[in-house]
């Protein structure tokens, strides 16, 4: 009877399929310091959400942008993956802030666009806020009009504009359903505001 090949072995098939120029390593798409607290708190994280026994994600792509790690990924445990399966996570390299907004598949491009252009979370809800507060403006509502229109609280339509939160799949199409807004013209590429037509 044979021995078992050891575990360390190469098969031959395997030499036979190398290709015979000398292999490169890729391109890395963020380099983090390990030296630095933060950013090895961020490689472990990072390490651990996508390798543990049950992940958390799996990354698609990721960029640093200054002093946050902006990741990519498609949701395997978390939060919820059926209805939004995609997630762009943006974590502080220095401190101890994690953020994540939840994406659609149909919305992959969009997602993938705020990576490249390295626009953070923050940023995004900013930029929702300008256009809703222009919109709004333009049409003449009042935020608590435009709340009762939609069927939220003030507070959220406030929080919005002011860019302290990022809307919902549900809040969007909340908001998009009042006609006067108009914001299925900018909808759901809202990261590039378009200026408000004058009437």
């Amino acid at each position: 009877m044979p021995s078992p090949r050891p575990v360390t072995s190469v098969s031959s098939h395997q030499i036979a399929d190398s290709p015979s120029k000398p292999r490169t390593m890729p391109a890395a798409c963020a380099v983090l310091d390990l030296t630095k607290p933060g950013e090895r708190r961020v490689e472990a994280l990072l390490r651990w959400a996508s390798t543990s026994e049950a992940p958390l994600w799996r990354p698609i792509a990721m960029k640093r942008q200054d002093d946050k790690l902006l990741v990519a990924v498609e949701w395997r445990a978390w939060p919820h993956p059926h209805v939004h399966p995609l997630g762009l996570i943006e974590l502080s390299l220095t401190g101890d802030v994690l953020r994540w907004r939840t994406f659609g598949r149909r919305q992959r491009d969009r997602l993938l666009g705020m990576l490249a252009s390295g626009e953070t979370l923050h940023q995004s809800s900013l930029r929702f806020g300008d256009i809703l507060r222009a919109r709004r403006e333009a049409a003449g509502l009042t935020q608590e009009q435009v709340a009762a229109a939609a069927r939220l609280s003030s507070v959220t339509i406030t929080n919005l504009e002011q860019g302290r939160s990022s809307p919902t799949a549900q809040t969007v199409t909340a908001l998009r359903s009042i006609a006067a807004l108009r914001l299925a013209e900018v909808l759901p590429q809202y990261a590039q505001p378009q200026p408000v037509a004058q009437r």
